[in-house]
């Protein structure tokens, strides 16, 4: 179900709006939880589908897990672009203790994926093919090199998609590693991905 969160504050004696927040609207599909700035404390993330009624992207939000304070948000696309936050994750993908932001959904129809530091600095940003938008994402070491991946899969936005696939990319850098043949075109894609070791090889 769409939902829409907004905060405010009143004064008491004038009742004018002193403050208000960004309104947030769901559904809340991106959540996750770990160390995510390496001070020895979880956090906990997720993401809102869209901000400002529908107008502006996604939104995430990291917060403290034991004090539920916010340490950082931001927009997963540029302000007033239509987009959607479908998941969210986090990984060390340089390897210096701190992790890195992946965030998955769709703008103007298109997939896009994007890779942002704790700061919110954009550090790469792919696109999917025409028609698709990212739903699921998942991180992991699949080739059993000395570096992670991250894996997205997509769902179909309009009727320009051709297919959907299964992408693999270079956490480090978003280089795409890897493309799986078309596996069709289902009306709601591939929304749930799962990364498991199951053939005893190194990979």
């Amino acid at each position: 179900a769409q939902t829409s969160l907004q905060r405010s504050l009143q004064n008491g004696a004038t009742h004018l709006q002193e403050w208000h927040s960004l309104d947030d609207s769901g559904g809340f599909y991106a959540l996750g939880g770990g160390d995510v700035d390496a001070d020895g404390s979880p956090e906990i993330y997720y993401g809102s589908m869209t901000s400002n009624s529908g107008y502006d992207s996604g939104r995430y939000f990291i917060r403290d897990g034991a004090t539920r304070v916010l340490e950082r948000s931001g927009l997963f696309d540029q302000p007033s672009a239509w987009g959607e936050l479908w998941r969210m994750t986090t990984a060390d993908a340089l390897g210096d203790a701190h992790h890195e932001l992946f965030l998955a959904g769709s703008r103007n129809y298109d997939g896009e994926l994007a890779c942002l530091d704790l700061l919110g600095a954009e550090q790469w940003r792919v696109v999917a093919d025409d028609g698709t938008s990212f739903r699921s994402l998942g991180i992991a070491n699949v080739d059993a090199d000395s570096h992670l991946e991250v894996v997205a899969s997509v769902g179909v936005e309009t009727t320009g998609a051709t297919g959907v696939s299964l992408y693999v990319y270079d956490a480090q850098n978003g280089t795409l590693e890897w493309k799986s043949p078309s596996m069709g075109l289902p009306s709601n894609g591939y929304s749930l991905l799962r990364i498991a070791q199951v053939d005893g090889d190194e990979a």
